[in-house]
């Protein structure tokens, strides 16, 4: 051990120690390097793999490689960062710049698109044969390809609409369908056999053209004879109304405001006897003069009391109660006591070499 030994060091690399106290940190201040003793801590790069997973407890400024994907990621005390994309073994359609392919993965994609543009090459049939292809010789084959496949599109939509309008009407005229839903619109299917049909309704508005006026006739007498309801009224119906107005009667006449006989026959009887329990007290002048409550003498009473030392207690004169808080005050214990009868002489010179070694030296 060095002489003014130190639990840590300090310094910058050039100035680090050959030779190190095995019980002692050194940081290299300008690499930020971790020593103990001989022994390095702390590396720039930590492989893992992808069933062993990252660790849970990141060291910060380190990047941790995935020897599976790739991927160096590094911890910035709250989430992980990517620095280094991983590879990518094929390219698919929903390839992003999250990794890089790998030269095998470009050329097979590459293969693969050439293919495609060969195989639309030959679908040209004997035009991509020749050695020149003049504008208008392109322009037609082309169209016709597109014409093709325009004319199958519109007419699978056509299909497709046709289809949805008939429904389950097949073999029907579109005339004899409108007039079904029509009739199935305006007959519920509880209408009577006799009026299930529209020319059955129209036949019979045709014959009954004063039933409407009638029933206006009827409903108009029905009116007159029972009335209307005044502008106001709570009710909807003249029962209701009638019972509204006969409650609201007889609450104008306040009859909850008038004693009952019985209730006065009782209160003369308590009048009565309160006059019979007059009395008068012979030392009332005395009473008159007491402003005490009964619960102030109930709480004399109680405190009410005797020492049986009162002789020693007489002998308490003014300045004892200070004396005896001081005396308190100074009185102690300790817990350790046993521990702390084991300090000899020299301990404390050891306890300050201890303190010293805690702080941080330099190198």
């Amino acid at each position: 051990m060095t002489e003014n030994y130190k639990l840590v060091y300090h310094g910058n690399k050039v100035n680090l120690p050959a030779v190190r106290d095995a019980g002692s940190f050194y940081l290299t201040d300008d690499t930020r390097e971790l020593y103990f003793g001989d022994k390095k801590y702390g590396e720039g790069v930590r492989l893992y793999t992808s069933a062993e997973g990252k660790p849970t407890t990141p060291a910060e400024g380190v990047i941790y490689v995935n020897t599976d994907t790739g991927v160096g990621e590094v911890y910035n005390s709250s989430a992980w960062v990517v620095v280094i994309k991983g590879y990518a073994t094929a390219i698919g359609k929903n390839a992003d710049d999250s990794t890089v392919p790998t030269s095998k993965a470009v050329k097979d994609y590459t293969d693969a698109k050439v293919a495609e543009v060969a195989g639309i090459v030959d679908g040209l049939g004997a035009l991509a044969k020749k050695d020149e292809v003049s504008e208008t010789e392109l322009e037609a084959t082309l169209k016709a390809k597109i014409n093709g496949k325009a004319e199958q599109t519109d007419l699978d939509t056509a299909n497709g609409k046709l289809t949805t309008l008939i429904g389950a009407d097949a073999g029907k005229s579109a005339r004899t369908i409108a007039n079904e839903e029509l009739a199935a619109q305006l007959i519920p299917e509880s209408a009577k056999e006799s009026l299930n049909t529209l020319a059955e309704i129209a036949a019979w508005i045709q014959s009954h053209p004063d039933d409407a006026s009638a029933m206006n006739q009827a409903i108009t007498a029905l009116k007159n004879l029972v009335g209307t309801l005044p502008e106001g009224a709570v009710s909807d119906t003249v029962v209701a109304y009638i019972k509204e107005y006969t409650d609201g009667a007889i609450a104008a006449l306040n009859i909850g405001d008038y004693a009952k006989a019985a209730d006065l026959t009782a209160a003369i009887g308590r009048i009565a006897a309160l006059e019979k329990d007059t009395h008068t007290h012979a030392n009332k002048a005395l009473l008159d003069t007491y402003d005490q409550t009964n619960e102030n003498l109930k709480d004399a009473v109680a405190k009410k009391h005797s020492h049986a030392n009162k002789t020693e207690l007489d002998k308490i004169v003014e300045g004892d109660k200070a004396k005896w808080d001081a005396a308190a005050a100074k009185a102690h214990e300790h817990a350790n006591k046993t521990e702390l009868d084991k300090i000899a002489e020299g301990d404390k010179a050891n306890l300050d070499a201890v303190v010293a070694a805690l702080t941080v030296g330099t190198f």
